[in-house]
């Protein structure tokens, strides 16, 4: 475990080559941009690691030019507001990083909503004009309410030919959850980028593939539900407003993917964007249970929600759920633990640890400490059934409580 003593960076690998991050328990500390930026590196891995505490903290400025944004007095780039604090940056010219298997969540920056303008803050992952060769996958990018994504991964250079993850690029068996703007940016290039069977929830949107600026990229059999910011203004599962320069080449295939509400349909206000969609599922209401993300474990869950929790007079009804894990396979046996961010306290789990072994279930209670859950109405959280290897199964919970706000 590594305790950041200091608001910086804690690893700037500048030119690196063929290194490997893994198995790091990082706590930031507040102000720090990063927890590991890459600079001209190539083939790096970023593995199991569990990292939090990291981003700027300021202030919203809600009567002045920033419209809601955050501000602690600094410049952010070209802004001077607080953006770009990514717990992982694949900087310009890194090629062949792999993010795999991270926990990366309670950053201590925070993004404004919708509501006040387009958000900014914080991220789990930022591709900025990547690659070639990223690969990001099997990763558990947790937002919360209270620190909420901007994107879980952004990608800069919206409307440039090798903008974000830019070319030759997989993102797969991933959970994004609790964004204010996008689970994840695809936008930019997009030659040859392959989005799939990943889980993305609670967010204004799913997957932006804006403009596809060169093309052709791939999103499929990925599961979009929950699409709703912090104020549960609702966006759609995938959306772009851009035509490429390209023309006719730069193509967004979208297909196979599966959607639950709350939801907008809708794709592109620009009638020259090109898309082959097809097979596409969207439904009324969420199943207990979905098969993504993917993820290559002998385990499951029987169920992958828990919704319709209320609180009324300080007592939960449900006042429990279980959920069961059954271990499939033969000599299969890893220990686990159960992986809460620190901004769910309201969320009880047991047991907490144990070994999961094939042919065996355990069965986990979830309960609700009803004293942690004051101060407002709606409560989202998520909780991870994590192994030593750093794979995980996730389950979402939603409730609301009887708080009524007071009228000032």
């Amino acid at each position: 475990r590594l305790d950041v003593r200091e608001a910086e960076t804690a690893f700037v690998l500048d030119g690196a080559a063929y290194g490997i991050l893994e198995g790091m328990t990082v706590r930031a500390r507040p102000g720090a941009r990063h927890v590991i930026d890459l600079r001209r590196t190539h083939d790096v891995r970023i593995l199991n690691c569990d990292i939090s505490g990291w981003g700027c903290v300021g202030e919203p400025d809600f009567l002045g030019k920033r419209r809601g944004k955050l501000t602690d007095g600094k410049m952010y780039g070209w802004f001077d507001y607080i953006d770009y604090n990514g717990a992982i940056n694949i900087g310009r010219g890194s090629a062949n990083t792999v993010v795999e298997r991270c926990w990366i969540h309670d950053s201590a920056a925070r993004s404004n909503g919708w509501r006040y303008s387009h958000p900014s803050g914080p991220q789990a992952v930022i591709a900025d004009h990547a690659g070639p060769g990223t690969v990001i996958r099997y990763n558990d990018f947790v937002g919360s309410d209270l620190h909420r994504w901007n994107d879980a991964v952004e990608g800069p250079g919206n409307f440039e030919p090798d903008g974000g993850l830019n070319r030759d690029a997989d993102v797969y068996g991933n959970f994004m959850i609790f964004c204010n703007d996008d689970n994840i940016e695809l936008d930019g290039g997009q030659q040859n980028v392959r989005c799939f069977r990943n889980r993305f929830e609670g967010a204004h949107c799913g997957v932006s593939v804006q403009g596809c600026m060169a093309g052709p990229s791939y999103v499929f059999d990925n599961a979009v539900t929950g699409m709703e910011d912090e104020f549960a203004l609702g966006g759609s599962p995938f959306k772009t407003c851009e035509t490429s320069p390209f023309g006719n080449l730069a193509v967004t295939a979208i297909f196979d993917n599966e959607a639950w509400l709350p939801y907008r349909t809708g794709w592109s206000d620009d009638p020259n964007t090109r898309f082959t969609i097809r097979d596409n599922r969207f439904h009324d209401a969420f199943a207990t249970c979905v098969a993504q993300p993917i993820r290559p474990v002998p385990y499951t869950l029987d169920r992958s929600r828990i919704d319709g929790v209320r609180v009324t007079g300080g007592a939960a009804t449900p006042a429990s759920v279980t959920v069961t894990a059954t271990v499939g396979g033969s000599g299969y046996a890893q220990p686990f633990a159960v992986a809460v961010n620190a901004d769910f306290p309201w969320l009880k789990v047991t047991p907490a640890k144990g070994v999961l072994k094939s042919g065996e279930k355990t069965v986990f209670t979830v309960s609700f400490d009803t004293a942690a859950m004051k101060g407002r109405r709606i409560w989202r959280g998520a909780f991870l059934v994590r192994t030593a290897d750093g794979f995980s199964r996730a389950v979402t919970v939603y409730g609301e409580t009887d708080y009524e706000q007071p009228f000032t």
